[in-house]
């Protein structure tokens, strides 16, 4: 294979402690209970919108749709605000990532998580300068499980079906 492309939550990274944190603040703001990890680790994958209307859900109800680009922002305010621990990291997952790398793998990352609390992520992680395209929601209009947002990731890479692999949990 030439091209690797990886999910980055539950792939890369496990951002549960970080996500739980900024999405604890959110909900206490609003007077809700706080959530657990294991509570939190479900609402993860499908994005932060759907993550937000079903964390409110869970805590009594779900915002009106004219509020939830405000919850999104707010979230995205505490998600960047709250410290981004080297430990969330996978265990080895630099190392491969080395290893790849030196191979002249290209790399890229296709996640459902926003673009801003992505890069900010990465960057704090050390982990941008291995991957030559990063593509969130708000680059293509599909979401994975959509193939089109991993092809639309793959076309943007520069790769090829046929010698390219998805590594995503």
């Amino acid at each position: 294979f030439s091209s690797l492309i990886f999910d980055l939550d539950g792939t890369l990274i496990d951002s549960v402690i970080v996500v739980r944190a900024a999405l604890n603040q959110l909900l206490n703001e609003y007077g809700r209970p706080s959530l657990s990890d294991s509570e939190v680790r479900m609402l993860i994958g499908e994005g932060v919108e759907p993550m937000i209307n079903n964390a409110f859900a869970q805590t009594g109800s779900q915002p009106t749709p004219g509020h939830i680009n405000s919850l999104v922002q707010r979230y995205l305010e505490y998600y960047l605000n709250t410290n981004q621990d080297r430990k969330i990291v996978y265990p080895g997952v630099i190392e491969l990532l080395e290893v790849f790398a030196n191979r002249g793998i290209q790399m890229g990352v296709c996640t459902n998580k926003p673009k801003q609390s992505t890069h900010a992520a990465l960057e704090a992680l050390d982990l941008a300068h291995y991957f030559s395209t990063v593509i969130c929601p708000e680059d293509t209009p599909y979401r994975k499980p959509d193939p089109r947002h991993v092809e639309h990731t793959l076309m943007n890479m520069g790769g090829e079906k046929i010698s390219s692999l998805f590594i995503g949990d």
